[in-house]
C-alpha cells in the first residue's frame, strides 16, 4: 500500500464550488441583496459552507437543512423548507 493517498479531484471541485458560493453570498449579503436565508445542502456541503462563511453570512443564516435537494423540482424545495420552518417553530 502507498503511504500517499490519492487525490479526490471530485471532492477537491465540490470543495471549491461551495467555497465559491459562499464568497458570492457574502459580497450579495454585504450589498444588501438579501438580509437572511435558509441553507438546504448535503451534510459535507454544509460543513463547507461553514467553513467558507464569513461571520456575517453565519449570522445571516436562520437554519440549515441536511438535505440534498439537487433533482428536487421548486415546488418540493419550497414544501421541504417551509415545513422545516414550521416545525423549528413548534
Amino acid at each position: 500500500k502507498s503511504a500517499v493517498e490519492t487525490t479526490d479531484w471530485h471532492k477537491v471541485a465540490e470543495d471549491r464550488f461551495v467555497q465559491r458560493v459562499a464568497e458570492d453570498m457574502a459580497k450579495d449579503l454585504k450589498a444588501g441583496e438579501f438580509s437572511s436565508f435558509v441553507l438546504a445542502a448535503p451534510a459535507v456541503a454544509l460543513g463547507e459552507f461553514r467553513k467558507a462563511s464569513t461571520s456575517a453570512l453565519t449570522d445571516a443564516t436562520i437554519m440549515e437543512i441536511d438535505k440534498d435537494l439537487t433533482n428536487h423540482p421548486i415546488d418540493k424545495i419550497e414544501k421541504i423548507v417551509v415545513k422545516a420552518l414550521e416545525d423549528a417553530k413548534a
